[in-house]
Order: structure tokens, then C-alpha cells, then sequence
């Protein structure tokens, strides 16, 4: 018999769960064996009947001021949006053996919060007309802590996604400087901490990172590196710091 048990999430099972994930996604109900990081999780208005409730789940994030510098926030409060959010249910959902969310409803305060009813299709019934979620950019680098110095006194620009921001060795002339990054993310893979750079530099507007340099501690990697954007979009939104 299995018992009810609110809990804290800490970490994803498979080899793509690079991160762990999170203390800003609560579970209560009751958790089943974890599926792989690649199972397909699917969302829907209401629980199936060929599904099993399992419990629910909440994720909350609270938006930090990226036109100021900021040091070690987690990459979900940096980004902190919907999408991300219910990336993280999703993350939560394979953790505790579920594969199907419902009643998916996220409100705005202070911050924003997300909640949904989770559950786990029965593998012998007839599938429901379901419709798999593909993962968000960086959805594995969630929990990594993301740190930003300002190389502007003033940073105005429109937030962009992720997945489009460039990843250069060199800036080009016609960029200017935003600030020094830096993500560090326990047991993750190079290549997602560096997805967790271009997520946050989308949150500033950049448009690319460059001169990425990476290093392993052991348990996972530190990257630091410059968000950088075009100079004529930036001119009447920024101007240098200086020294006193």
C-alpha cells in the first residue's frame, strides 16, 4: 500500500535528466517508479479514464530582474515564464512514473505559479487521441544557477527564445557588449550548462553568447561567457558603466 507524500522534487532519472530539478515543483499524491528522461509525457483537458491518478503537481517561479545584475538564480526564476513552468511539470510528471498531465491552469501574482492533476496511462488499455508535448529549449538545464554582471548601465531590450540565440567564439564588430554570464549546473552535460547561458541571454534581449568557455568540476559544468547584441538596436537603450 502506498501512502500520500507531499514532496520537494530533487532529481530527474535517464541519461537526458542532466540537472537536478527542483524546489520549485511540489508533488502530492503517490509516486510511482520514474520513467526515462525520453518518455513521451502528454497533456490534456481531463484525466483519460484508461489513466490512474497519481497526485498532484505545482511549480512556482519568481521573475528576476534582469535589467540589474544578479548572482546564482536558478534558470527557471530567470526565465521564469508559462512554458517553463509546465516544462517542469513535465520533468516532475516522468519523475514520479506519471505520463499524462490534466487540468493544467497557471495564474500571475508576484511570481507565477502552475498546477496540474497528474496521472499514468494504463500500457495495456487503448490510447486516447493524445497529443505528445515536445520538450521547451534547455529543459534539462532548469535548476542550473545562472549569474549576470552588467556591462551597461541601463539594459532595455525585448526578451527572445532561447533556442534563438547564437552561440559564437568571436563578437562581432557590429555587437556590443551586455555583461558577463556565468551557469553552473550539477550533473550536467556541457553542451545543456552552455543551453543555460543562451536561455538566460534570450531573457536580456542578447542575441548571441561568445566567448563560451566551459570547465567540469566533476559533477558537472561552469560556463562563463558575453551576451552580446547588435549595436544599433542597443545605442538608445544602454550606456557603458564606468568606474568611480
Amino acid at each position: 500500500m502506498r501512502l500520500w507524500a507531499r514532496v520537494s522534487l530533487v532529481c530527474l532519472p535517464g541519461a537526458l535528466a542532466a540537472c537536478s530539478t527542483t524546489r520549485a515543483v511540489t508533488f502530492e499524491g503517490r509516486p510511482q517508479a520514474g520513467l526515462s528522461a525520453q518518455a513521451e509525457v502528454f497533456e490534456t483537458s481531463l484525466l483519460p479514464r484508461t489513466a490512474s491518478p497519481l497526485g498532484r503537481l505545482s511549480a512556482r517561479c519568481i521573475p528576476v530582474d534582469v535589467h540589474e545584475g544578479f548572482s546564482e538564480q536558478p534558470l527557471f526564476n530567470v526565465d521564469c515564464t508559462e512554458s517553463r513552468l509546465r516544462s517542469l511539470l513535465h520533468q516532475a510528471a516522468r519523475d514520479n512514473g506519471g505520463d499524462v498531465l490534466s487540468e493544467i491552469g497557471c495564474h500571475h501574482d508576484s511570481g507565477i505559479s502552475c498546477e496540474a492533476r497528474l496521472g499514468r496511462l494504463d500500457p495495456e488499455a487503448r490510447l486516447p487521441a493524445l497529443v505528445a508535448v515536445p520538450p521547451s529549449f534547455a529543459e534539462y538545464a532548469s535548476d542550473s544557477r545562472v549569474s549576470f554582471v552588467p556591462a551597461l548601465a541601463r539594459i532595455s531590450r525585448d526578451a527572445r527564445s532561447g533556442d534563438s540565440v547564437g552561440d559564437r567564439p568571436l563578437s562581432s564588430p557590429s555587437h556590443i557588449v551586455l555583461g558577463e554570464l556565468e551557469a553552473t549546473c550539477s550533473g550536467c552535460s556541457e553542451a545543456l550548462t552552455r543551453d543555460a547561458l543562451r536561455a538566460a541571454a534570450g531573457r536580456l534581449g542578447a542575441s548571441d553568447v561568445v566567448g563560451v568557455r566551459c570547465a567540469s568540476d566533476g559533477r558537472g559544468y561552469r560556463c562563463l561567457g558575453q551576451a552580446a547584441a547588435p549595436q544599433s538596436e542597443t545605442a538608445a537603450c544602454g550606456v557603458p558603466v564606468h568606474d568611480d
